[in-house]
């Protein structure tokens, strides 16, 4: 399929679903994602398209008739490349994936023990404790692959043919340069 000279965009969806995942605001994906057995997390696709959406449309001020001034919404982009990491290339795992997460194991050890402590002697202390889990929990999220079905149909379904989804063999990093 070819597609005329209008701009276009490609996204790594693995930073746009991290982000949605790790939000601050998102108290209750937080709690489903930790959840065992593993459920759905309805608000994560909702999440990851309103952030989609920032690259589909944009605002600008005109003056109408009247002088007065006003915003209008309309095309940024005539299309958006979604692309989503296939496997992690087995040179990665060994090395840059290593780096990356190897804090986690010591993350969890931290946040299992504060799961550990039954009360504090202080609500500062109990406040500080909740605090660091939190922080704990959202550093932890990571892409789920049975996400991806609910994800990928809810682009489908808000943005139509403007979205082209693409699953990358390896990195999406990959498939964005080309």
């Amino acid at each position: 399929q070819s597609y005329p000279t209008k701009t276009r965009i490609g996204l790594d969806m693995s930073i746009i679903i991290v982000s949605s995942l790790r939000s601050q605001k998102s108290t209750n994906i937080h709690n489903l994602f930790h959840s065992d057995p593993k459920v759905p997390i309805p608000g994560l696709s909702e999440k990851v398209v309103t952030q989609v959406s920032q690259f589909l449309t944009t605002e600008r001020s005109i003056t109408d008739k009247n002088g007065k001034q006003r915003k209008i919404k309309e095309d940024a982009f005539e299309k958006v490349f979604c692309v989503f990491d296939g496997a992690t290339h087995s040179h990665k795992k060994r090395h840059a994936h290593q780096s990356r997460y190897s804090t986690r194991n010591d993350e969890k050890r931290q946040l299992q023990e504060l799961y550990k402590t039954t009360s504090y002697p202080t609500k500062f202390e109990e406040d500080t404790a909740l605090d660091k889990a939190k922080k704990l929990r959202a550093s932890l999220m990571y892409f789920r692959p049975d996400l991806l079905h609910d994800i990928i149909e809810s682009l489908k379904k808000t943005f139509g043919d403007k979205v082209i989804i693409i699953g990358s063999p390896f990195e999406a990093d990959h498939q964005l340069v080309t």
